[in-house]
């Protein structure tokens, strides 16, 4: 603000919030009837039915009620951007996300807590911009987790935990688009 902002908006913001912000920017315009922010939820939106019923063994507790795809978040994106930029959206995130989940898991073989660290974190920001919540929480526990002082033996078997749902994510993805 110092430096020539007129307003600032932390992570994560809601739709509503975002809203707020262009409206007091930009003055008393509303979006036109029908016209939606895209790519975020308003703070009552819960996500949808899990596309996938049936989680797998390796899925954490706190995960199994959270959905794979966030198939209201999709829709919202579709009637924003359209069939054609959501399908490349989708295509550059498996894309990246497949080299971060190599790099994710080359680090955590080698025992490198804090990169492993930031690779969940931008793992966790992929999977909420493409609204895949449980590969977004597995990604939030593990950088809490490695914030936390992981223990390095752990550090892989968490990592390939992320990887199968990563891979899960990605086939969830594909089948609702």
């Amino acid at each position: 603000l110092a430096a020539g902002f007129s307003a600032f908006l932390s992570k994560p913001f809601s739709r509503n919030q975002l809203q707020d912000v262009l409206v007091s920017q930009l003055g008393n315009t509303q979006p036109a009837p029908g016209v939606a922010l895209a790519g975020f939820t308003t703070a009552g939106d819960a996500p949808s039915e899990d596309t996938d019923v049936a989680p797998a063994a390796h899925d954490q507790a706190s995960a199994g009620a959270v959905p794979w795809v966030n198939t209201r978040f999709l829709e919202a994106e579709r009637a924003a951007l359209g069939e054609a930029v959501l399908q490349q959206i989708a295509r550059v995130f498996e894309t990246q996300g497949d080299v971060l989940m190599a790099d994710l898991m080359t680090a955590a073989h080698a025992g490198e807590t804090k990169a492993c660290g930031k690779l969940a974190h931008k793992l966790r920001g992929a999977a909420s911009n493409q609204g895949l919540t449980r590969l977004e929480q597995l990604a939030a526990e593990l950088e809490d987790e490695t914030a936390a002082g992981m223990a390095g033996e752990v550090l892989a078997d968490r990592a390939a935990v992320l990887n199968q749902a990563y891979e899960r994510s990605v086939h969830a993805l594909q089948t609702n688009l």
